[in-house]
């Protein structure tokens, strides 16, 4: 089947400059390096469980920490390939990348590879405290294990059933994943779509979907953010941010008023939310009623590709020149 070309972030994915120096960036936000990198390095993803976190990035970079993120250590690279996503639950860590790549670690084992079973690059994975994982990629690839990432198997929707308006070719990426406790599944990615699945993957519906033909939130969803508390965002292209109160079952815009690409949100139930982007950063301490923009000259010169935050401390983003940087508030 003949494959159709499409938004694959290239303009992270591809280029990596040198990042500016951090500093002030309002009366009440701060911007702190913790880790800086080379020109040639960048941070794709970053997840805390608790005070352990991992980010991963260009040529299989992984760097951990146990401290919350005040502290970073540089581990071997399991593979040459980047990886793009990165989650960890209860002592496991999942990272997924290029050409299919996954590595898992659980507990006090190393890296080991894993067979993905696709060969299509991999843009996020999300874990359950179960151990169960999906992991989300290029062309409509949605896979999933149930053995702590030991295998995978593929749980892609019939696209060609779903989306009937766009051909029996199409295949859009997916670049978000999220799944919760009782198995339940939501993924996002091009022409604003976000889909769910109640069956651990066996049949899959729309939660929302751009209005192609008025060429209306038809921007490419990139992150994906469901608290427990039902509320929900999700953000994407020319800074597209939609937002839910019931759990994801309806949005609506939330406005950011940037025309920046965002690529990584993080919100908390303390209504404080770090949304990362193409030479942008927004920051909402009233859960998304009103967003100030981070005006810090990092910002503008930079991008930041992943955002987390472990309990009972800042937001981190990682990003260009394989940096590391503290949000506070």
């Amino acid at each position: 089947m003949k494959k159709r070309s499409g938004v694959v972030l290239s303009a992270v994915f591809g280029v990596v400059m040198s990042c500016a120096a951090s500093g002030a960036s309002g009366p009440d936000i701060y911007l702190k390096d913790v880790v800086s990198g080379t020109a040639h390095e960048a941070l794709m993803s970053v997840a805390f469980d608790r005070q352990a976190g991992v980010a991963v990035g260009a040529a299989g970079e992984i760097k951990t920490t146990t401290d919350g993120g005040k502290s970073w250590t540089q581990e071997p690279a399991p593979s040459p390939l980047s990886l793009l996503g990165v989650d960890i639950r209860n002592g496991l860590t999942v990272a997924v990348g290029q050409m299919g790549l996954i590595v898992t670690r659980d507990g006090g084992a190393g890296w080991q590879k894993k067979d993905s079973g696709t060969t299509e690059r991999l843009f996020s994975v999300a874990l359950s405290s179960k151990g169960d994982a999906v992991a989300v990629g290029s062309f409509g690839t949605v896979i999933m294990s149930t053995d702590r990432g030991a295998t995978w198997h593929s749980i892609a929707p019939d696209w060609g059933s779903l989306v009937k308006d766009q051909g029996d070719q199409f295949m859009p990426h997916i670049y978000a994943a999220q799944i919760d406790e009782n198995g339940v599944i939501t993924i996002a990615g091009e022409l604003g779509s976000i889909l769910r699945s109640q069956d651990m993957g066996k049949s899959w519906t729309f939660l929302h979907r751009g209005d192609v033909a008025n060429e209306k939130e038809v921007e490419s969803l990139f992150a994906l953010d469901i608290r427990p508390d039902g509320v929900a965002y999700a953000v994407g292209q020319n800074g597209l941010i939609l937002r839910s109160k019931d759990g994801g079952r309806s949005w609506l815009n939330a406005n950011s008023n940037i025309q920046s690409n965002l690529l990584a949100i993080h919100s908390s139930t303390d209504g404080v939310i770090v949304v990362t982007g193409m030479y942008s950063m927004l920051v909402s301490k009233d859960d998304g009623n009103t967003w100030a923009i981070v005006s810090d000259p990092a910002v503008a010169s930079s991008w930041y590709a992943g955002v987390a935050r472990p309990d009972g401390g800042s937001n981190y983003v990682v990003g260009k020149a394989g940096s590391i940087v503290k949000v506070t508030l």
